[in-house]
């Protein structure tokens, strides 16, 4: 808990110097999924094991035992997109290559979603790259 509080303390006093290179700061969880608050007027706050982050926009707040990264960001996370798979056999199964979120590759032939493990994906297509969650 300790250690905890000395990071927090250490990002708090950086926040004033990184806010004008990045508007967000990103929160990411033990599993994957990352959600960003803006950094104007943020304030951050410890109490009962919660991290709470406050600012103009509103107050969320992050369970510091699920929280495993925090770091400045360009753009804000707005959520994951799902690949539209509703059209014909050939565009439902695109050439992709898909990686985990730790950058790994975990699959370069046809995607086929039903073969990957529980998880969150990011699929690179010639169409664009879209990130995927497979429950």
């Amino acid at each position: 808990m300790k250690k905890a509080l000395v990071t927090l303390a250490t990002v708090a006093a950086s926040l004033t110097a990184q806010a004008t290179d990045y508007p967000y700061l990103a929160f990411q969880m033990a599993d994957g999924t990352v959600q960003t608050v803006a950094v104007a007027q943020l304030v951050l706050t410890v109490s009962n094991g919660q991290l709470v982050a406050t600012n103009t926009e509103g107050t969320k707040s992050f369970t510091l035992t699920n929280l495993s990264k925090m770091y400045f960001s360009s753009q804000a996370v707005t959520g994951i997109e799902a690949i539209d798979t509703s059209g014909s056999a050939d565009e439902s199964q695109l050439q992709a290559e898909v990686f985990d979120l730790s950058g790994k590759r975990v699959a370069s032939d046809r995607l086929l979603e039903m073969q990957l493990p529980r998880g969150i994906y990011v699929v690179k297509t010639m169409k664009g790259t879209k990130k995927i969650s497979i429950k």
